[in-house]
């Protein structure tokens, strides 16, 4: 339908035409009349029904979606189809209602103004913009500018004739297809050529000449794993009469079918690779959202899980009939510096997922994550190193770091004022003095309530820190009152005197666990594994890309290392500018 309303928008493009076409003065003249406007307004804005239908390109069903696409990975990604329909049943009600009262207005006594009315010119166009994301790639004939009509349905060339067709790449992952097509007036059967379009070619012919619209476009390829949008727009307006003074223009909006006012159409399509056996249903993970679900004609359904836009993260689950999904046994994998934030059935989280889920059709559910932000204690607009390293140059990432240099790292990173509020080399451990190095770091952090000592009064400096003191250190800088520690992800720390410590600190974003299902709680901590989690808390974060030259480097680390970007952040005194939508870091200064 915005198809429809867009023809009428080329008024613009028919001067020729309206050089004869009759002005609004002229027609109330003609016609004998004096007014218009209770009966024929000026002005007419119209919601016209639309839709965004999908299918894989080996079916033979368009349905609402959303579609999953599953690929082995031997094979090619499958193809799809989409269709754009546009309902004009309204457009020919209105326009019935408009000849009706028109004439009524007339009377059938004023033969000259019911000829004026038959012959009033009716002109227009509609312009059809299709939003795609660049990782898939529409066919070549669709994109052609031949002005062949490629892809609208047979009916349409009755009284449509292609303007122009282009692809524009607006930047950011995001191309538009651009279709404009004018109301040319059906052919002349005597000359072969196109008469102009009148008020009484419509009444005679209304099926014909306001036709129902459709704009299929098959075989669109995939190139990459993900969940991708297919939005549409048509737009335009359909002008009675003159075009500097028309009797009347009608102005279309084109809605999603079943809505009032929501005029962004939109399918969605999952990419998502194919698992190697078929799930039951009972087992599986991922992240992702629900947007139209269809129940599939073939009985089997399929979860895909969208984490990020990414598809593959989790294996689909396969199901040959329906099943509900028990989404408290569904863990979405921990993601750097983010915290999960829950399952939702929708791309903008605005819908979360039940917890009892009965899959009755194809689903997307999307992991809604968050970026952790650091406490205000700590400085955020420029960054310090709070790492130093060794005298012999080295950076030891795989030795165990001490808890006085835990404590001496995060009092580095606290602000001014936090500091100054702090700020203390007094302490009660029996095993310190005011002769150590780490004096004013462990005591003010004491003296805030950051760091505790052991139950015989003594502080251990220098003993190796565990997972668990760890995790239950940087759980003490955030309210962790409102965080849910009923369940934990880890086999290994039921009855753990930090248990709850650690699922807190697992659960805000912070900490994380081993691919066995075990968190290790006794271990030591590692120097990397205290670095990437204080980047974590104090949203620090940096990739090659945000990087600039003479930063520091050390000899015993290498950028293939999973810990590099986040020893080169720690250790290098810097300022940023921005960051990217992942929250990495682009530095401007080195201090």
């Amino acid at each position: 339908m915005k198809k429809l309303l867009s023809a009428i928008v080329a008024a613009a493009m028919f001067t020729s035409t309206f050089a004869m076409a009759m002005t609004r003065t002229e027609f109330l003249t003609a016609t004998g009349l004096t007014d218009l406007s209770d009966v024929v307004p000026t002005v007419v804005n119209e919601n016209v029904n639309a839709d965004i239908l999908l299918k894989e390109s080996d079916s033979s069903v368009f349905q609402q979606g959303p579609i999953v696409i599953k690929k082995n990975n031997s094979e090619a990604f499958p193809e799809f189809d989409f269709r754009a329909d546009l309902d004009m049943g309204s457009v020919r009600e209105l326009f019935t209602s408009y000849l009706e009262l028109a004439k009524n207005r007339i009377g059938d006594d004023n033969a000259e103004g019911m000829a004026d009315l038959d012959a009033t010119p009716v002109t227009g166009e509609f312009v059809v913009t299709v939003t795609y994301h660049n990782s898939i790639d529409i066919p070549e004939e669709m994109t052609d500018d031949s002005q062949s009509l490629e892809g609208f349905n047979d009916e349409v060339s009755n009284i449509f004739e292609e303007v122009s067709r282009e692809v524009v790449d607006y930047g950011a992952n995001q191309k538009q297809l651009i279709i404009t097509i004018d109301v040319a007036g059906p052919v002349d059967g005597a000359t072969g050529a196109r008469r102009t379009l009148t008020c009484k070619d419509l009444e005679d012919n209304l099926d014909e000449y306001l036709p129902d619209l459709s704009l299929t476009c098959e075989g669109v390829s995939p190139t990459e794993y993900g969940t991708y949008d297919i939005y549409g727009s048509v737009t335009g307006k359909t002008v009675i009469g003159d075009e500097n003074e028309p009797i009347t223009t009608v102005n279309y909006t084109a809605v999603q079918e079943g809505t009032d006012n929501d005029s962004t159409l939109y399918g969605r399509v999952g990419v998502t690779k194919k698992t190697s056996t078929g799930s039951t249903g009972t087992t599986g993970g991922g992240s992702g959202s629900i947007m139209i679900p269809v129940t599939p004609s073939t009985g089997e359904v399929t979860v895909m899980f969208d984490i990020n836009g990414n598809t593959v993260a989790m294996d689909p689950i396969e199901s040959g009939s329906a099943f509900t999904l028990d989404l408290s046994q569904i863990q979405a994998p921990e993601l750097k510096g983010m915290r999960f934030g829950g399952w939702y059935l929708d791309y903008a989280f605005s819908i979360p997922a039940p917890a009892s889920m009965p899959i009755t059709k194809d689903t997307i559910l999307f992991a809604k994550y968050e970026i952790v932000k650091g406490p205000e204690v700590f400085e955020t607009d420029t960054h310090d190193l709070y790492i130093a390293g060794y005298p012999d140059g080295t950076v030891r990432p795989g030795a165990h770091i001490t808890r006085e240099e835990v404590a001496q790292a995060l009092y580095r990173l606290l602000t001014d004022d936090v500091v100054s509020a702090i700020k203390t080399t007094d302490n009660n451990f029996t095993d310190f003095d005011e002769t150590r190095w780490s004096v004013e770091a462990v005591s003010s952090m004491a003296k805030a309530g950051y760091l505790t000592g052991y139950e015989d009064g003594s502080f251990l400096p220098a003993k190796e820190i565990t997972r668990a003191e760890f995790a239950t250190i940087i759980g003490r800088f955030f309210d962790t009152s409102g965080v849910d520690t009923s369940n934990t992800p880890y086999n290994d720390v039921a009855g753990h005197w930090a248990e709850t410590n650690i699922i807190a600190a697992r659960n805000m974003g912070f900490v994380q666990g081993y691919e066995d299902g075990t968190f290790r709680p006794d271990d030591f901590i590692t120097r990397a594994e205290a670095i990437t989690i204080i980047n974590r808390v104090t949203s620090r974060h940096v990739t090659a890309g945000g990087l600039i030259e003479g930063y520091k480097t050390w000899p015993d680390i290498a950028e293939t290392d999973w810990y590099y970007y986040d020893i080169i952040e720690a250790t290098n005194s810097h300022s940023y500018g921005s960051r990217d939508e992942n929250n990495n870091e682009f530095w401007s200064e080195l201090r």
